[in-house]
């Protein structure tokens, strides 16, 4: 009875998380297929995509993006109005705070440089990623099929630089593919390596799974203290979007936390809902 009532509380947990970001994946809609209307083309020469993929340089240049704040600002204030009922108070703080075009701007630039900010609220920092996020994936978009990144190696997007989210196991040789937590962008790596320090020893790099549950597994590395969540999407396993599959899977990162391990992502800790 104990289970039982364990796993009906987690799937109504999870049921809540789902249906928030139901409204907000409606809402990354409508805003991605407005930035894709307004943004050019990133313009970039296949001999330098070559060079910078073979240096270990990511394709997009997050410094060098055009910004249209009159256009992006809207829609960040759209989704302050879907999020910001939880905390009233706070979202008209934020509101007036980005009222100066330049502020916004500013927040924009800092979140594409240097990810979310430690001294931002947590409503804040999400509203940012939320934004600069979607950003990043039609730039990717523009880039996928153009210019190939078969010999990256590297634990990082090579679209954007950004940690993946998570990894998946794919066809039948299980070849592991790690899925940018930004630009959702995915990429080919290997099963041995750790992605954040790039150790391949068998003694520090262990994986565990729950319940015996081999379809979600989380990779551990004791070189770091590192973790990722990895996701088994081979033969009858149903294949779920990223966003999903790292959403229904956060007993994992919970258990990983208080085994000593920090997450690759920082999509556990600032992209959950804010409270």
């Amino acid at each position: 009875m104990k289970n039982t009532l364990k796993n009906t509380s987690e799937d109504r947990i999870y049921a809540c998380i789902l249906s928030f970001y139901e409204t907000i994946a409606a809402w990354k809609k409508t805003y991605k297929r407005a930035l894709t209307a307004v943004l050019p083309p990133p313009a970039i020469d296949a001999d330098l995509a070559a060079i910078k993929l073979k240096s270990g340089f990511p394709l997009i240049d997050k410094e060098r993006l055009a910004l249209d704040e009159a256009m992006i600002k809207p829609h960040f204030l759209a989704l302050l109005d879907i999020v910001g009922h939880k905390n009233p108070q706070e979202a008209h703080a934020i509101a007036l705070q980005v009222a100066d075009l330049n502020v916004f701007k500013h927040l924009l630039t800092d979140t594409l440089r240097h990810g979310a900010c430690a001294d931002h609220s947590q409503l804040l920092r999400f509203l940012l990623q939320e934004t600069v996020h979607p950003l990043l994936e039609v730039h990717a978009d523009f880039l996928a099929g153009k210019i190939g990144v078969e010999d990256w190696h590297c634990g990082y997007c090579p679209m954007c630089g950004s940690n993946p989210m998570l990894g998946v196991l794919k066809g039948q040789e299980g070849k592991k593919y790690l899925i940018c937590e930004a630009c959702l962008s995915e990429w080919l790596f290997s099963r041995s390596r750790c992605s954040r320090c790039g150790t391949a020893s068998s003694v520090k790099m262990a994986y565990f799974t729950v319940q015996d549950d081999e379809r979600y597994r989380v990779e551990t590395c004791d070189a770091c203290k590192r973790y990722l969540k990895v996701i088994d999407q081979r033969g009858d396993h149903p294949e779920k979007s990223a966003m999903v599959a790292n959403l229904t899977t956060l007993h994992l990162d919970i258990i990983a936390v208080k085994k000593g391990y920090t997450p690759v992502t920082s999509f556990f800790q600032e992209r959950h809902p804010p409270e």
